[in-house]
């Protein structure tokens, strides 16, 4: 009977002892599975538990305005991204929406510390409002993306209206005038000490609009010039600190009563390999026109000492204009210059024959 007792008695604290043991595991497993916890205890052992975390961007500005700029400076601006987070935050890469932009970055950021995401920006837009993003890409798994933005209003400090490129288009017969306006947007007024025409084609004459505000320029291109081509300048001299000197370019096209348009054949340099694929052949051709100001006249004949061009033209018979399509010919092409010339044979009796230049190369 005693040896019953003993049994059951033994029985009874081995059981004890496996539950006591089973709600200590339980107990570890749980605190084990805390997401802040920093220890679990099971029984007297300690149990340290490691937690991994994430990064987070904190960012005070999101974008900059450089408010009136010059155009053509160059622009730079730093934005701050902090990291609140609790593990490393790591910049990938950032894209940029213009042209001429560049950027720089740190490497990874501790938590608590802060990247630098330099800016540079070289604007060359002459006139208007500047508008462009910068998209920082992070391993932050809220905030992946941050997009800051740049802005700014391009504005001279002495504008030349509508353009600083003038253009002239005439016949021999003929003469012309143009005008543009220069402005001083700054409040100190502005003294122009004289204007200077660069060249022997065109003439320049200054009037003042508005003292040390806006002023007149006006260009004259006299008649009975010779046909051609004329790139030209004026340049006007200012007591501007900084725009000392400023520019308007002349570009004169003086015509004949008889004219081509455009009156040089230009391949540029193309590839051997591709211009004799048949498939693209045809994309190596040019266009230009022939075109009398009055009357109708004929064409004669076409020649040229460039073997390997094909020229066709349109219409056939008498008429004001004509139309030519000068290509290259695959089967006839080699590499080198295609330098040379087309002449048109007109039964016009003051201009019998039209010269057309022609430049290119093949490699």
């Amino acid at each position: 009977m005693l040896t019953h007792r003993f049994r059951l008695a033994a029985a009874s604290t081995l059981v004890a002892i496996l539950v006591g043991q089973a709600a200590g595991s339980g107990q570890s497993r749980v605190a084990s599975s805390a997401k802040h916890a920093d220890v679990a205890t099971s029984g007297s052992k300690h149990v340290e538990v490691v937690e991994t975390g994430s990064p987070h961007a904190d960012v005070v500005e999101l974008g900059h305005d450089f408010g009136p700029i010059e155009p053509g400076l160059r622009l730079r601006h730093t934005f701050t991204i902090r990291n609140s987070g609790t593990a490393p935050q790591i910049i990938s890469s950032v894209d940029v929406s213009e042209p001429g932009m560049r950027t720089r970055f740190s490497g990874p950021v501790a938590p608590g510390d802060s990247a630098q995401i330099g800016i540079e920006w070289e604007t060359d837009q002459p006139n208007g409002n500047l508008d462009a993003q910068a998209v920082v890409h992070l391993n932050d798994p809220q905030r992946p993306r941050v997009t800051f933005t740049m802005t700014g209003v391009v504005t001279r400090s002495i504008d030349i209206r509508p353009s600083p490129d003038v253009f002239f288009t005439l016949f021999r017969d003929e003469g012309a005038e143009r005008h543009v306006t220069i402005v001083n947007t700054e409040e100190r007024p502005l003294t122009i000490k004289g204007v200077r025409p660069v060249g022997d084609h065109v003439t320049a004459e200054l009037k003042t609009v508005e003292p040390g505000k806006t002023y007149d320029l006006v260009m004259k291109v006299p008649r009975g010039l010779d046909a051609g081509r004329y790139f030209e300048a004026i340049d006007i001299d200012t007591d501007h600190p900084r725009l000392t000197q400023l520019r308007v370019a002349v570009n004169v096209f003086v015509k004949d009563n008889l004219f081509a348009s455009p009156e040089v054949i230009d391949f540029g340099t193309l590839s051997l390999e591709h211009v004799t694929s048949l498939s693209s052949a045809a994309l190596y051709s040019q266009s230009t026109t022939l075109k009398k100001r009055e009357g109708l006249f004929a064409i004669i004949n076409v020649t040229t000492d460039v073997p390997c061009l094909r020229i066709e033209r349109s219409p056939q018979g008498t008429s004001g204009t004509f139309g030519f399509t000068v290509s290259i010919d695959p089967k006839r092409v080699h590499a080198g210059s295609l330098d040379g010339s087309i002449r048109i044979q007109t039964d016009d009796k003051k201009f019998p024959v039209v010269v057309l230049p022609v430049r290119g190369s093949v490699k």
